[in-house]
């Protein structure tokens, strides 16, 4: 996040972040963020993701003075603390990004290297198992997935989100062999055992 004060006074923070993280720090009140501008925003985010783009939401808020001066300090305090200062500064940032209006999204795309695709293929072929660990949504994994040759079509995607069953896990990835931990595989054992076990072995 970024305060900034303009030429009149006015504080103004601005907040870019991951859209699980920022849409919780959006304001609940319709007049700051109108239910067709946010819905109409997360239309576009999903639509980035599933391009495989990298998103980001950015969201805005005006700081009253009143406000802004004792915080101030007290992030001061925290920048100049001899312990746990990173913890400080978070904990005193969280207190100020909030009530935010969403003022849109960014989709970058962050091309792999020379290579990677080759690279990792050739590693598979050669029995190295290869993970890919990442904070990014599901759904730009997935197509990350596929850009490295970590993951093709010949595959059975097995798609394991809290909260998700098989019809979402399609409709969000649009693999039609997609199953969630709730479901069974066609002996009937829950999938999530099916987990367990392949990650044992």
């Amino acid at each position: 996040s970024v305060i900034v004060r303009y030429e009149d006074g006015t504080i103004m923070l601005f907040t870019k972040g991951a859209d699980n993280v920022v849409k919780k720090r959006l304001s609940a009140d319709t007049k700051v963020n109108p239910p067709d501008v946010y819905q109409a925003t997360m239309a576009h985010l999903d639509e980035y993701v599933n391009d495989g783009l990298r998103t980001l939401l950015v969201g805005q808020r005006v700081i009253p003075q009143a406000e802004y001066e004792p915080w101030a300090k007290k992030m001061h305090a925290a920048e100049i603390a001899l312990v746990n200062r990173e913890q400080e500064r978070y904990a005193v940032m969280d207190e100020i990004e909030l009530g935010l209006k969403l003022i849109g999204a960014t989709a970058i795309e962050d091309k792999l290297q020379n290579g990677v695709g080759d690279t990792i293929a050739a590693l598979r072929d050669g029995g190295v198992k290869v993970w890919m660990l990442t904070g990014d949504k599901v759904g730009t994994a997935v197509n990350i997935g596929y850009s490295c040759q970590l993951i093709n079509l010949e595959m059975n995607m097995l798609r394991c989100v809290a909260g998700e069953d098989a019809e979402k896990g399609v409709q969000q990835g649009g693999v039609a062999d997609t199953v969630g931990l709730t479901d069974v595989d066609k002996n009937g054992v829950p999938m999530e055992e099916v987990l367990r076990a392949h990650l044992k072995s």
